[in-house]
C-alpha cells in the first residue's frame, strides 16, 4: 500500500466487474490520454521524427487500453500548466501515429475482495481493464490463481530502462516470471535529522550533503554523529539527547538493507530465509553496539516518533513514505528536518532506496493476452514524460505532482534530496512484503532489550522458516 492513495471506504461502489467485459474487439475511446505524473529522470525519446522510408510503424488498430486504480478522479487528463500540455500534446501525437487510445479510471473504492474480484473477472474472460494497480500482498493470490500474466514476455518494452522501478521489477521476478512493474518510485526510510539540533551545534548541514554526495556517508560516520550528539545537557548523570531515535525493528532492519541484505531473498527462482547471512548479521551487530553504547533512545509511542518529535533525538529512523514523513513531523510537529540515505553498509556498493509502491499487473483472460506486446506498447509511451516544452529538455523536470509536495516542505533542499536519491541510488522493494506478507520483524526490536543479533535471529528463523516454505509451496 502506497500510503495516502489507499482510500479507506470499503463501500462496494463500483464493482471492478462493471468495468469490463474482455472483448475480442476493444472499442476506441474519445479521451486521449495522459497524467499528471511522478517521475524520475530518463533516457529522452529523440524530438526528431525519423524519415517515414525507414521507419516501420506499429499499428496498435484502434486498441483502448484502460489503467484501473482505486484513486484516480475525474479530470485526470486535464492539463493544469505549460509542463501538462507539453506531456498531452506527445501523447496525443503518439495515439494518432499508432492509432489506439488510453485512459484511467476508479474502479471503486479499496477493499480486501478486489483480488477475488480480479480473479473470476480474469478467469471468466470478464476483464477490459488490461492493467490494474493492485496491492503487493495480492500478488500471491493473483499468480496461484493464473489472474495475471508474466510481463517480461512482452517484446515491446525494454524493462532495463530508467523510467521503470528495478526494485519493483526484481522483487516481482520468481520462478523465471515477472509479474508486475511500475513507474513509480516513493522513497521509503532514510534517516530523518533535526535541523535546529545541528544548527546548535554549529554544525552546517552542507557538510552532511558533502558526505552523502562523495559516497562518506557509512556507518562509520554515522557512529561519529550518534556519540557526537548523545550528551548530558544538564550533568545530572541522565542523558537529555540522544542520536539516534525510532521504531528499533525499521532501525535495524533499515540498516540491514543499507548493507545490502535483507530477512528474505530470492534466489535460484525461490524465495530463501536470509538470516546466515554475513552482511546481515554484521548490520545486526552494528546495530546493537549503537544501542549498547548508549546512543539510542527507544520511543513509546505506537509512531515511534516520541523521543525526536520532543527533539530529544538528532536522527529518526523509520521505514514510511519519506515525503509523507518529512510533511507530517512539519505540520504535526513544527519540526524542520534534513532528509538522507540510510548511511551506507561497509559491504555495500553505494546508497540503497527502499520503496513500497502499488504494482500494475496485467490481468489473463484472452482479449488482453492476445495483445500483451500491443498494450504494453501504449502503456511504455504513456510512462515516457514529455522530452521538450517551447523548446526546453524537461527530461530533469520536476513533475507538477512533486512539485505540489514541495510547496508543503518549508525546507525545499530535503525534497531535493529525495530526488536525487530517486535518480541516483539503487531501489529496493522488499520480496517479503510481496511474498511473504505475514512475516513480521517486531522480534528485531528485542536487540534493543539487550538480546544480541543471533539470539533473536535464532529464536525467530524456525517461524520465518515456516513462512517463507509456505510461500514457496503456493508459487510451485
Amino acid at each position: 500500500m502506497i500510503r495516502g492513495k489507499r482510500l479507506t471506504a470499503l463501500g462496494t461502489a463500483i464493482c471492478l466487474l462493471a468495468l469490463t467485459g474482455c472483448e475480442s474487439k476493444i472499442k476506441p475511446s474519445p479521451s486521449t490520454g495522459g497524467e499528471n505524473r511522478e517521475t524520475v529522470s530518463v533516457t529522452p525519446t529523440p524530438t526528431q521524427e525519423p524519415d517515414p522510408a525507414e521507419e516501420i510503424v506499429r499499428d496498435l488498430k484502434d486498441l483502448h487500453v484502460i489503467i484501473a486504480d482505486w484513486w484516480t478522479e475525474e479530470g485526470w487528463n486535464t492539463a493544469e500548466s505549460a509542463y501538462d500540455e507539453a506531456y498531452l500534446d506527445e501523447q496525443k501525437s503518439a495515439m494518432q501515429k499508432y492509432h489506439y487510445t488510453l485512459e484511467r479510471l476508479k474502479a471503486g473504492d479499496y477493499r480486501d475482495s478486489w483480488p477475488e474480484e480480479i480473479i473470476t473477472s480474469a478467469l471468466d474472460d470478464r476483464a477490459k481493464a488490461s492493467i490494474l494497480a493492485v496491492e503487493p500482498k495480492w500478488i500471491p493470490k493473483l499468480v496461484e490463481a493464473g489472474a495475471i500474466l508474466d510481463i517480461s514476455r512482452a517484446e515491446t518494452v525494454n524493462w532495463n530502462e530508467d523510467k521503470y522501478n528495478q526494485g519493483v521489477l526484481n522483487a516481482m521476478s520468481l520462478n523465471g516470471n515477472t509479474y508486475g512493474f511500475t513507474d513509480e518510485i516513493h522513497p521509503c526510510g532514510g534517516v530523518f535529522i533535526n535541523k535546529t539540533l545541528l544548527e546548535r551545534a554549529g554544525i552546517d548541514p552542507s557538510e552532511l550533503d558533502n558526505l552523502q554526495q562523495s559516497g562518506q556517508w557509512d556507518f562509520a560516520k554515522f557512529e561519529e554523529l550518534c556519540e557526537r550528539f548523545t550528551v548530558d545537557t544538564d550533568g545530572d548523570g541522565i542523558t537529555d539527547v540522544y542520536g539516534v531515535s525510532g521504531p528499533a525493528d525499521e532501525f535495524l532492519r533499515s540498516l540491514i538493507i543499507a548493507n545490502d541484505s535483507d530477512l528474505v531473498v530470492l534466489e535460484n527462482g525461490g524465495l530463501k530465509l536470509n538470516t546466515d547471512d554475513e552482511k546481515l548479521l554484521k548490520a545486526l551487530e552494528f546495530g546493537s553496539d549503537i544501542m549498547l553504547s548508549g546512543y539510542y533512545a527507544k520511543p513509546d509511542d505506537a509512531d515511534g516518533f516520541s523521543v525526536f518529535a520532543d527533539g530529544k533525538a538528532l536522527m529518526l529512523f523509520t521505514t514510511d513514505d519519506a515525503l509523507e514523513t518529512i510533511n507530517r513531523l512539519k505540520k504535526e510537529y513544527g519540526l524542520d528536518v534534513y532528509y538522507m540515505a540510510a548511511p551506507k553498509g561497509p559491504d555495500a556498493d553505494g546508497y540503497i532506496t527502499l520503496c513500497r509502491e502499488n504494482v500494475y499487473v496485467v490481468l489473463d483472460c484472452a482479449a488482453i493476452r492476445n495483445r500483451l506486446d500491443d498494450i504494453l506498447f501504449a502503456y511504455d509511451i504513456y510512462a515516457q514524460p514529455a522530452t521538450t516544452m517551447n523548446g526546453v529538455d524537461l527530461t530533469q523536470k520536476l513533475k507538477k505532482q512533486n512539485e505540489a509536495l514541495l510547496s508543503e516542505v518549508s525546507d525545499a533542499r530535503s525534497y531535493r534530496t529525495v530526488m536525487s536519491m530517486l535518480e541516483t541510488y539503487k531501489k529496493y522493494m522488499p520480496a517479503s512484503e510481496i511474498w511473504v506478507p505475514g512475516l513480521k520483524t517486531e522480534a528485531l526490536g528485542k536487540i534493543a532489550d539487550g538480546k544480541s543479533p543471533k539470539e533473536v535471529l535464532e529464536a525467530a528463523s524456525a517461524g520465518w522458516q515456516a513462512l517463507v516454505d509456505a510461500g514457496n509451496a503456493k508459487l510451485r
